[in-house]
């Protein structure tokens, strides 16, 4: 979650977001001198900036509120002042950007752990999972452990854009409803035309004009091929379970 004078961005993980955020804090207006909200921080960064703190040939630095992978319940403070926006995904290539994600984050916590002749530093279980199992045998087991009948993209969608408490009885019939009354999302982008959300911030005086906007995703998994991980079961499942995704925002099998 970063907070910019004008604008609230919710970075929910494997949708774009650190691509987004970079952009942001390199185009957009900082927040001054308030004090952040809710767990969020300061974060100065290095760029150059005009008189209305948009970027030119002047260096200095600019603060935003920043809090990394925040989520809404953790800074209801932010609801009502600002716009807030949000990137959303397919759900099919979420799931294996996410299986990587984590098979990465594996390897790279064990490679650190040996660096620094460290034991205590240990990747934690959903890391070790998809570096253990294959694509299908993780999916299975990620979609197993939610407690209801809901994927688990959507389960984690819902859990950075609701305000209030989990619903512990939250399922397929009402989660339109629920989503209706409790999300603080103003509008969501799609990650695979991003340049929409930039080219809207423009147009509303958020960000700096620049020529271009520019999808740059530094994530490895992006280069993983999708639907070849999936078998008929699987792609059913998908289809099932995060069918709110689908319907929501318009995205089809593949």
């Amino acid at each position: 979650m970063v907070e910019t004078r004008d604008f609230v961005y919710i970075h929910i993980p494997k949708t774009g977001g650190k691509s987004a955020i970079d952009f942001i804090m390199n185009h957009a207006r900082c927040i001054g001198d308030n004090k952040p909200k809710g767990k969020m921080r300061v974060i100065s960064h290095h760029t150059h900036c005009d008189n209305n703190n948009f970027p030119n040939d002047h260096s200095e630095l600019r603060k935003y509120h920043y809090l990394k992978h925040g989520k809404i319940k953790d800074n209801p403070a932010v609801i009502g002042n600002k716009p807030i926006y949000a990137t959303i995904r397919n759900p099919f290539s979420w799931y294996v950007s996410w299986y990587h994600h984590n098979k990465m984050n594996y390897y790279e916590k064990v490679r650190h752990s040996l660096s620094i002749q460290l034991k205590t530093i240990k990747p934690s279980q959903m890391h070790t999972d998809a570096a253990k199992l294959s694509f299908k045998e993780w999916f299975s087991k990620i979609q197993k452990s939610e407690t209801n009948d809901i994927g688990a993209y959507t389960n984690m969608v819902l859990g950075f854009c609701l305000i209030g408490r989990q619903y512990d009885n939250l399922s397929k019939n009402n989660i339109s409803f629920i989503f209706a009354s409790k999300n603080c999302v103003n509008q969501f982008f799609k990650l695979e035309n991003i340049g929409k959300f930039k080219q809207s911030l423009a147009n509303k005086g958020y960000i700096s004009k620049v020529s271009d906007y520019p999808h740059i995703n530094k994530g490895r998994d992006i280069l993983q091929p999708t639907m070849k991980h999936y078998d008929k079961k699987m792609i059913d499942l998908v289809l099932e379970k995060d069918s709110f995704i689908f319907q929501k925002f318009g995205y089809k099998h593949g």
